[in-house]
């Protein structure tokens, strides 16, 4: 649970899981349309994943027979309710006609494409599109750095040995000693690489802020990511250099946690009630994870990267196990 009088904004988020996310795309070839978890059925209506009508007469019965006659002979159907249903093949293809990749192999064997994890891979996408930085909260292990790795390897061309050409994506692993120096060389790294990137035709480098809120200097990395500013000077406007951050969520232990932990000693010889290492007034070794408090202005881009479900957790597991 977030804490309401520090994360007004954050805790009022709905969780990912629980809600519906319909997507259509206007694919990069200028041509074609994707329906994610949407349907316009025979009565015009434009309906969801769970049947619900969106809404009515979105389009007129000609309009929705020209759609359907534009991708007679393609292999993808141009609405995609049931993403899950198709073969992975077909998952991959119709990801990257989104992206305006040519991709022939998946760039992980290993990773399974989940009607989920493709639409919060292409929130990410669109929102890079528009020079906007994502801030995802979501617990330790719940496939935040694979899956824009992922994204990175498909907007990654193939070199003539098989492997990615360039790399795109910079890892910044942060934690409580990282320091606004680190920070600052770490991003100047990052946009000399991206301007490489850019020159050999790679549309696309992410420098990636892991655990961003586990350091004191988290406003560096606001500043960097949200005004786009690095030791004062603008980051130039065609840079292809765009910004992710995870950040792990404010959750307190339970009391009988608490109990545990202080009545085991653990070296805290300062009691919790007299400690200046807060979080609000609320002790940072009361949190399940050690974090500081996100700038105010950080909030607008954070989203609930939410929980991966016992149906997408098996397909994981066979897939990784296989």
């Amino acid at each position: 649970m977030l804490f309401r009088s520090l994360t007004p904004t954050i805790t009022e988020r709905r969780r990912w899981e629980n809600s519906n996310h319909p997507y259509i795309f206007f694919n990069a070839d200028c041509a074609t349309l994707s329906f994610l978890g949407l349907e316009v059925n025979s009565n015009c209506e434009l309906v969801d994943e769970g049947n619900n009508v969106l809404i009515r007469n979105i389009m007129t019965p000609q309009m929705r027979t020209l759609l359907l006659s534009q991708c007679q002979g393609d292999t993808i159907p141009i609405f995609n309710r049931n993403f899950d249903n198709l073969s992975d093949k077909l998952k991959l293809k119709s990801l990257c006609r989104i992206l305006g990749q040519e991709e022939d192999l998946t760039p992980d064997p290993s990773y399974k494409i989940t009607s989920d994890n493709i639409k919060k891979l292409l929130a990410i996408r669109t929102r890079f599109m528009c020079n906007i930085g994502v801030v995802v909260m979501g617990e330790t292990g719940c496939g935040k750095t694979r899956m824009v790795k992922f994204l990175c390897d498909l907007m990654n061309p193939v070199g003539p040995d098989g492997s990615r050409a360039v790399q795109n994506l910079i890892l910044m692993k942060v934690h409580g000693g990282v320091t606004a120096e680190m920070i600052y060389l770490k991003v100047e790294q990052a946009l000399n690489i991206a301007e490489e990137n850019k020159q050999n035709g790679v549309k696309l480098t992410v420098l990636f802020f892991d655990e961003a809120n586990t350091t004191s200097c988290v406003s560096v990395i606001k500043e960097v990511m949200v005004d786009r500013i690095c030791r004062g000077t603008k980051i130039p406007g065609d840079s292809s250099l765009q910004f992710i951050a995870a950040v792990n969520p404010y959750r307190k232990h339970s009391q009988e946690m608490i109990k545990k932990l202080e009545t085991a000693g653990l070296g805290y010889s300062v009691s919790a009630q007299r400690t200046g290492d807060t979080l609000g007034d609320v002790p940072l070794r009361h949190l399940v994870y050690r974090v500081h408090p996100l700038p105010q202005s950080f909030f607008p881009y954070v989203w609930d990267f939410g929980t991966v479900g016992k149906v997408n957790e098996a397909k994981y597991i066979e897939r990784m196990v296989i």
